[in-house]
């Protein structure tokens, strides 16, 4: 098991990331284009829950990738808790159900003068024989790419669209 933790300064306020974060416009374009998603649909949405599901560009060793099929996808299910101002999430996939389990919470903290620092902290865990270990390291280093893809086209996004 391993906590794959981030912090990234935004170039907005709290409420504008959080309405970035569950917008429609902003997240197609996140997933299908800056993340290379094949596939990427909000099943549900309201106000305090979200579930996604998401056929994500996966660039893991052939082992793993083997282990996972061609058809590598995963459903996020997610509720957001806007007192606290935090995401939680889970991460359900469609390979090795059982097997692998990802958690994990997503704070904005404000900043002041129109900033504010995302927190991620994720738990990875697989469960597979022999290859636990390299699946977790390959899901860290997967998910720090996607992080900071995210938090570059965020700022960019701030950018263009005020």
């Amino acid at each position: 098991m391993r906590k794959v933790t981030a912090e990234q300064e935004v170039a907005c306020s709290p409420e504008t990331f959080w309405k970035l974060f569950f917008g429609k416009e902003f997240n197609d374009e996140l997933y299908l284009k800056v993340l290379q998603c094949s596939s990427f649909e909000i099943l549900e949405q309201s106000d305090t829950a979200r579930r996604l599901l998401v056929s994500p560009k996966v660039n893991m060793p052939k082992t793993v990738m083997k282990l996972m099929g061609d058809s590598f996808s995963y459903e996020e299910h997610g509720t957001f808790d806007a007192d606290q101002g935090i995401w939680r999430y889970e991460v359900l996939p469609n390979a090795l159900k059982g097997k692998l389990k990802n958690t994990g919470t997503v704070r904005c903290e404000p900043l002041g003068e129109g900033r504010c620092k995302r927190v991620d902290e994720m738990i990875v865990e697989a469960k597979v024989f022999g290859l636990g270990g390299l699946i977790e390291s390959s899901t860290e280093k997967e998910v720090h790419v996607a992080w900071d893809h995210a938090a570059v086209f965020m700022n960019d996004w701030v950018k263009k669209n005020g």
